[in-house]
């Protein structure tokens, strides 16, 4: 049993570590990132690409839970791969800086997916661990609170991000990439900070369950109906909201043409509902979590429709709808992040428990990939075969958090 003290440092760590991990993934990921592609000039495609490399490589969890179930300390693992992961941070920042466009974009790219491959090690690790340290009834409450400062600390790093950059387009609009390159110099050194977090987290080793080899384990689990359920209900919920999230900024971008100061500004009231609401939520997940899942995606649904009222109709107010749509997707974000977080580590036995959470979220990650890479792709394909491809993307989304929604109902732990 864990001394109280040391379970308040570890769970202070794991506060601190979410919100340095969630600076670093603000400045080399979303709006950010489409703006670092678009400074080379590739086209959506390569965007939905880069953006589906960080959930893709979660099917490397699986491997890491391997080496958890013969007794190697998920905090070696942590540490090691975190500090290997830092180096291309710097070497993202350099890409932007060179003025070759073809070797730059190849040295941004490769550097960003080894970057992501080493993040994806470090999570594989990281998830497990925190199921051992954090007491079962304190789990929805650890979940709550941390995704509150992750947002909190979100909103500040974006919104100083975006009001740096608008600046400079009107005063030094040339320093734009050099100001991008700096933003990876500012993660690297908040990297060194996130790795720091991990060793103040206290070492556990997870109980290995029967002395059989790995691959029947991973059989055995995915045996289990009720696993199998959970597995699909989770991931289908993940895949409907990554179809839509990236590709909203994208919209008030590209298609409506909005300044970076307004796409801030639709961000921050996003996500200070977002944060608004995790009380609300939390509240609902004691009682009926699938019931919170599946009202998220039909708050998402009602978002969408409004971006489709707003792509189809021009003389529309657009700031009175985006502020709608603003609200409901700031309120089913909250509900969808905080439930699936909680239903992917606390609805799974404590045996196993390190290949049970990584087929999860080898599963969830994985939707996410495949949804945030099918959307770049069908962008792209409206975009050369209807005349207004925004329209016929929203409306596609909106069908897909429907059912979505009738696929996550009556999610179950784990018998």
């Amino acid at each position: 049993m864990m001394k109280k003290s040391t379970l308040h440092r570890t769970v202070t760590a794991t506060h601190m570590n979410g919100m340095t991990d969630i600076v670093i993934k603000s400045l080399t990921t979303g709006p950010l990132l489409t703006a670092y592609v678009l400074s080379f000039g590739v086209g959506n495609v390569m965007l939905g690409f880069l953006q589906a490399v960080v959930p893709l490589f979660c099917f490397l969890h699986v491997f890491v839970a391997c080496f958890l179930e013969r007794g190697v300390s998920p905090k070696k693992i942590a540490c090691i791969s975190s500090v290997l992961s830092r180096p291309f941070l710097l070497l993202m920042g350099i890409a932007l800086l060179c003025q070759t466009k073809p070797f730059g974009f190849g040295l941004f790219a490769c550097s960003y997916i080894l970057f992501y491959i080493l993040v994806a090690i470090t999570g594989g690790a990281f998830w497990p661990w925190c199921k051992q340290l954090v007491p079962h009834r304190l789990m929805s409450a650890f979940f709550a609170q941390r995704l509150r400062y992750i947002l909190s600390v979100k909103i500040i790093v974006v919104t100083g991000a975006t009001l740096f950059l608008a600046f400079l387009s009107v005063a030094q609009p040339d320093w734009q990439t050099t100001i991008y390159a700096v933003f990876l110099f500012v993660a690297f050194g908040v990297g060194i900070f996130y790795t720091y977090t991990l060793f103040q987290m206290s070492d556990v080793q997870l109980k290995r369950c029967m002395d059989i080899p790995f691959r029947h384990k991973v059989i055995r689990v995915l045996k289990k109906k009720s696993f199998l359920s959970l597995l699909f209900k989770l991931g289908v919920g993940n895949f409907a909201f990554a179809l839509f999230t990236p590709f909203s900024i994208a919209f008030l971008m590209k298609g409506l043409k909005l300044s970076v100061v307004d796409c801030m500004i639709y961000f921050i009231l996003s996500s200070c509902t977002d944060i608004v609401f995790i009380s609300f939520w939390k509240k609902r997940i004691q009682l009926n979590l699938s019931k919170v899942i599946a009202q998220s995606l039909l708050l998402m649904m009602s978002g969408s429709c409004v971006f489709a009222c707003l792509a189809c109709t021009p003389s529309v107010p657009v700031y009175m709808l985006l502020t709608i749509a603003a609200i409901l997707t700031g309120i089913g974000s909250a509900g969808i992040n905080l439930g699936i977080s909680d239903a992917s580590v606390s609805y799974v036995p404590h045996q196993m428990s390190s290949v049970y959470i990584a087929v999860v979220n080898i599963a969830r990650f994985g939707f996410t990939a495949l949804g945030t890479f099918l959307a770049g792709v069908t962008v792209e394909v409206l975009t050369r075969y209807t005349t207004n491809h925004w329209f016929y993307f929203f409306i596609m989304t909106s069908v897909i958090f429907v059912g979505s929604t009738l696929f996550v109902r009556q999610i179950k732990p784990v018998s």
